[in-house]
């Protein structure tokens, strides 16, 4: 089934026009980083701390990228498409790494999972074009689609909980600010100062 798939994808990639340009457009490094560095700035102006928020974003897409491609690809050794089936349409070339997971599909994952968690509103942007680039994968030829299904999985799996932690972290951070700037004014918190 995944063998089929690939074809098909790869089969559109190379007769219907524009289809192989999206696909090498939100598979480059330069569309993965303006990514990135947008959702940075994102988190930069809405979170409070906002460098922080955008620190956990940077370090979880680095990170899964590292985690994924040292442990996951190096226990499942999966060959690429491109590298077993016979024909197969790739106009980015096929690449020398493993295929299982995609870390593509982890990274992008990942970060949507981080700004989901800080900032639901954005889940209709960040989702589908986590989902873009994880499927144009597929229609380059150097993934199956179960490479880029377990690769959205890592992502979510790396980054949901962290936000979730990084939030509580955070929410007690400020509270303990708030109590040491009671304390320095001289003010003792639940007591009015009025005679």
């Amino acid at each position: 089934m995944d063998a089929r798939i690939v074809t098909w994808a790869t089969e559109v990639s190379r007769n219907v026009a524009g289809v192989a340009w999206l696909s090498h457009l939100v598979s480059s490094l330069p569309f993965g980083l303006t990514l990135l560095v947008l959702g940075a700035a994102l988190l930069w102006s809405r979170r409070r701390p906002g460098w922080a928020a955008a620190a956990l974003l940077i370090a979880l897409v680095f990170g899964t990228d590292w985690i994924n491609h040292n442990l996951f690809k190096e226990w499942a050794r999966r060959p690429r498409p491109c590298q077993v089936l016979v024909g197969l349409y790739t106009p980015d070339g096929c690449g020398p790494a493993w295929s299982m997971p995609s870390g593509h599909a982890a990274t992008h994952f990942a970060g949507a999972a981080v700004i989901m968690a800080l900032e639901p509103w954005y889940a209709f942007v960040v989702v589908p074009i986590a989902v873009l680039v994880a499927l144009s994968r597929v229609f380059l030829g150097v993934h199956y689609l179960s490479d880029v299904v377990v690769g959205a999985g890592v992502g979510l799996l790396l980054g949901a909980p962290l936000p979730l932690l990084a939030r509580r972290w955070l929410r007690d951070r400020h509270e303990r600010a708030g109590r040491q700037r009671l304390r320095a004014g001289g003010e003792v918190p639940g007591r009015t100062s009025g005679r």
